[in-house]
């Protein structure tokens, strides 16, 4: 039996989605799991509506609030019921005995950890579970790492007696490496353990008349740059902007501002827009599983989470055009490997299958560009001798680099280079596919006796080299530089042109560049054919 500690009562969009998914993704795996219905008085009573939360100070402020809520109370509170209490509300006195039922419990995700949110709440450090039960921590967000005194005194003291935990944002598994000198993985948020198909089982349409095209507008915090963006393209592709809030918050940019969207119409209206307009975290990623055009602004003090997110899925170049995410064209290659080790993370009991994603690891890494200070050296290369330089370093400690070069007859071979003057045989592009002859080989040589090896060329070489030294116990001296290839012409094609060469002018060929750049008065200039 599972227990689930979250922020399930929340009237927020993402708490309640993100609760019903984790619940029902274990169900689905064949687990026993219910929600705890912990509803700290405290935080529910930010969502709650009625004479008990209303004070002389904010009386006409709660008042017309109230009002304008109503319906959509209803719909949050429908949604918890069906949903995600299963029993009667838990007071933090009785946690202790109730989590004697569970087997495990798990606290997250949501921003369980944000003490500024949960008023220093060690309920949800599981401070309260026996050591029968086991204690699990998936997906759980600090909501910043610049965390209180109290978040610290909780994490000192609780963090050790959890059996796994793992974490929403990298900046978060990052902040407690560093602290606790332990890797602490990187887990999706529970939304993504259900596809697409999962969730059109649970939408539902909004009672409001609304028109067939619109941009669904939902900020959870005001950002100027994000209305301009909204309203140029509201203006750009004629449609009206639909404005929804957890707490139904009038934005005057819309032209309907929804007072009855649970999270079930919250659902449909993502899925039915034409573009999703945000800074929640959420919202981005209810755009991602539907495949949405979208324009997001993650928070600028709070967006990790949704920067962390994004990173995953823009592989595609075609993915982000102007300010507007197509999330139809995204590579959801990265997104999908972590869910896969997600719910590994949940569900399977052998730890040592594991392999957790440090949070250091980006699947999109930061690009440099780079070029050699000496002019010389750049002179003689065309990719500004970025190459050069490392297969020096590489030497240097002893290594063998191994790249193309021409042979005596102009054929393009791969070189094995043991010294710095030898790596002139190497340096300039060739546009066409090199003969490995016996590299693999020789490179396979090399590992097994201790040499560390610096191996140069395209990704399809990269990679089969790879694999066919995989089962090496020397592998890890193996070192790869790829490059950007857009496809590697025939041998045979390079070898007619240069006897169509050497036919039309009538003289042996002595060097070929496929690149050739000229130095006039100490300025580099590239040439655009090849020079012979």
């Amino acid at each position: 039996m599972i227990g689930i500690l979250t922020y399930h009562f929340a009237h927020n969009y993402g708490a309640m989605l993100q609760a019903y998914a984790l619940k029902t993704y274990l169900l689905n795996a064949g687990f026993d799991a219910e929600i705890i219905n912990y509803c700290p008085e405290k935080i529910k009573k930010q969502y709650s509506i009625g004479k008990n939360t209303v004070t002389l100070k904010n009386f006409w402020w709660k008042a017309k609030s109230d009002a304008r809520r109503k319906k959509q109370y209803k719909l949050f509170e429908s949604f918890r019921a069906e949903n995600l209490s299963d029993r009667g509300e838990i007071g933090p006195a009785q946690l202790k005995e109730y989590s004697k039922r569970f087997d495990t419990v798990i606290a997250g995700s949501d921003q369980v950890w944000n003490t500024e949110i949960n008023f220093d709440d060690p309920n949800y450090f599981l401070d309260f579970v026996g050591t029968d039960t086991k204690k699990f921590g998936y997906a759980i967000s600090l909501g910043s790492v610049k965390v209180s005194q109290k978040m610290r005194e909780l994490t000192d003291r609780t963090l050790r007696t959890f059996n796994r935990v793992s974490f929403r944002e990298k900046s978060a598994a990052a902040f407690l490496n560093e602290i606790y000198k332990k890797i602490y993985p990187v887990t999706c948020d529970p939304v993504f353990l259900l596809n697409a198909g999962d969730w059109n089982t649970l939408i539902k349409k909004t009672d409001s008349r609304i028109p067939q095209k619109y941009i669904l507008y939902y900020s959870l915090h005001d950002d100027e740059n994000l209305k301009s963006a909204v309203m140029q393209t509201a203006e750009a592709e004629n449609l009206p902007i639909l404005s929804i809030h957890p707490l139904c918050r009038k934005d005057g940019i819309a032209d309907f501002n929804l007072k009855d969207v649970g999270p079930r119409e919250f659902l449909w209206l993502v899925k039915n827009a034409e573009y999703v307009a945000s800074n929640s975290f959420h919202a981005t990623a209810f755009s991602i599983i539907f495949e949405k055009k979208a324009l997001i602004r993650p928070h600028p003090v709070l967006g990790d989470r949704n920067k962390d997110l994004l990173s995953l899925v823009r592989g595609n170049p075609s993915l982000q055009q102007g300010d507007v995410y197509r999330f139809e064209y995204a590579n959801r290659e990265p997104l999908n490997d972590l869910i896969k080790y997600s719910k590994c993370f949940l569900t399977d009991e052998n730890e040592e299958k594991y392999q957790p994603v440090s949070s250091e690891e980006d699947p999109h890494p930061v690009i440099f560009g780079v070029k050699s200070k000496d002019f010389e050296k750049r002179a003689s290369c065309q990719s500004g001798g970025a190459a050069t330089i490392i297969a020096e370093y590489f030497i240097s400690q002893g290594a063998v680099v191994y790249g193309c070069g021409f042979d005596d007859r102009l054929n393009v071979v791969y070189h094995r280079v043991t010294k710095t003057d030898e790596l002139s045989l190497l340096k300039g592009s060739k546009y066409v596919r090199a003969d490995l002859g016996d590299t693999f080989r020789s490179i396979t040589q090399d590992l097994k006796n201790q040499r560390k090896v610096l191996f140069i060329g395209n990704a399809c070489n990269v990679a089969g080299l790879k694999k066919l030294v995989s089962s090496l116990p020397e592998k890890d001296n193996l070192f790869t530089m790829d490059f950007v290839c857009h496809g590697t012409p025939s041998h045979e094609l390079y070898r007619e042109y240069l006897d169509w060469v050497e036919k039309r002018e009538a003289k042996k060929i002595s060097s070929f560049a496929f690149r050739y750049k000229e130095i006039t008065q100490g300025v580099e200039t590239a040439r655009g054919k090849d020079h012979i």
